[in-house]
């Protein structure tokens, strides 16, 4: 009698455990565990909003500008042009070759072409060119103020400081420590205050530095 009883009990014992295994597998599958618990930040959304393409109709452009008094400066394969805010065509002037950046201060336009500074005025006729400051210079960016002219030169991997006559008064990523431009992206832009932003694309930052050229900080 007393091994029925066992046998019962040991029945029993080994169907509860059997049954604790069941509900405590589909209880798993209910329940996620807090380590695989991910939360996303929500994405910003795009404030952009495009109201107007406009196609000029020259080619291909390379490079985009505004000027002090609004005006949009396009430069392309084989030419300069200004518009006005409603897009409509103040001048053009034909470029022998590809203009790779753009700018304007106070009355005057200034456009890189590879090496060389075309300087022009607010009606688009040529008044001065300067350059080229070194051989085999790409111009990638140009920048201005009342003061002072500077570009980047990614072929060089250096910063040219300019006066209003074109004289050199800053070379900058000579002497110090170099410019790390690993393609023909590279970019300056000049405040009014004189100091210099420069895109550092090889060390993913942006420079502050001053119009001599000297580290202030930067970002990244």
């Amino acid at each position: 009698m007393s091994k029925k009883w066992t046998s019962a009990a040991i029945i029993l014992i080994l169907l509860a455990f059997i049954g604790y295994i069941i509900f405590d597998v589909a209880l798993r599958k209910d329940v996620t565990p807090a380590s695989a618990v991910t939360s996303e930040a929500p994405e910003p959304a795009d404030e952009w909003i495009v109201t107007k393409i406009f196609e000029p109709g020259r080619g291909p452009l390379n490079a985009v500008g505004v000027s002090d008094d609004g005006n949009i400066l396009l430069g392309g394969e084989s030419f300069i042009a200004c518009y006005d805010k409603d897009l409509a065509l103040k001048w053009e002037l034909k470029a022998e070759m590809p203009v790779t950046a753009v700018t304007a201060s106070g009355s005057n336009v200034f456009a890189a072409i590879q090496g060389t500074i075309l300087v022009l005025d607010q009606n688009g006729e040529k008044t001065e060119e300067w350059g080229p400051f070194e051989d085999n210079a790409i111009i990638t960016s140009i920048a201005a103020n009342r003061d002072y002219v500077a570009y980047a030169d990614a072929a060089n991997r250096t910063v040219y400081v300019l006066d209003n006559n074109g004289a050199v008064k800053y070379i900058i990523g000579k002497s110090e420590e170099s410019f790390v431009i690993p393609s023909l992206f590279f970019d300056v832009d000049l405040g009014n205050d004189n100091i210099l932003y420069v895109a550092n694309t090889g060390k993913r930052r942006i420079e502050k530095r001053n119009i001599d050229g000297s580290i202030l900080g930067f970002y990244g």
